[in-house]
This record gives C-alpha cells, structure tokens and sequence, in this order.
C-alpha cells in the first residue's frame, strides 16, 4: 500500500496558513501488482495517476481552476516516485532472496 499526500505548498493558498485542514491523502494499494515486472509498474503508476486526479479535482472551469489541477497532480505524481521506487526495489530484492533460497534447497 502506498499513501499519497498532497504537498502542503499547493494547498497552503486556499487554506489559512494557521488551519487545521489536513493535508489531503489518498491510498494506492499495490499488493495484487507484480512490481519486478514493467507491466507492474505501468499499472501502478496509471493508478497514482487516477489517485492524484481524484485528489487535485477542485470542480472549477476557469483558467486558474485548471491551472492550480495540472500543477497539483504533476506534484502529487511526481511526490509519489520515491515511493514507488521503494516499493519497487523492495518486490526485486525480494524476488531474488525467494530465488536464492528456492535454488538453495536440496532437491529443488
């Protein structure tokens, strides 16, 4: 599972700097992916995608509305790559310690 926030720059301006608002977040989970594979991580990174345009939405028609969602969701996704190369490091590292221990075992 990875959890995405939004950073707290981009949402400072609509919020008062002394608010409680919390910063927004969204959870990606990741579990049923193959993270050793490109297609694993293609699909990981189509849902960041889709979590960070649900997250950055903020319903406006104007130029600025649009502006402030592009400028969001590029942040949300670009926030969320260290993350996901943890993660991705992670299910490789794994993978090859099963490997070596599966190939390790008499009669295997």
């Amino acid at each position: 599972m990875i959890k995405i926030l939004a950073t707290a720059a981009l949402f400072a301006a609509p919020v008062a700097a002394n608010s409680a608002e919390p910063v927004p977040s969204y959870t990606v989970e990741h579990a049923d992916l193959d993270l050793t594979t490109e297609a694993g991580i293609a699909r990981l990174d189509a849902r960041i995608e889709y979590a960070a345009k649900a997250m950055c939405a903020s319903g406006g028609r104007d130029l600025q509305s649009r502006r402030y969602e592009i400028e969001c969701r590029a942040d949300v996704i670009e926030s969320s790559r260290q993350v996901v190369g943890l993660a991705v490091a992670k299910a490789k590292a794994d993978k090859v310690r099963f490997a070596a221990t599966t190939s390790s075992q008499p009669g295997a």
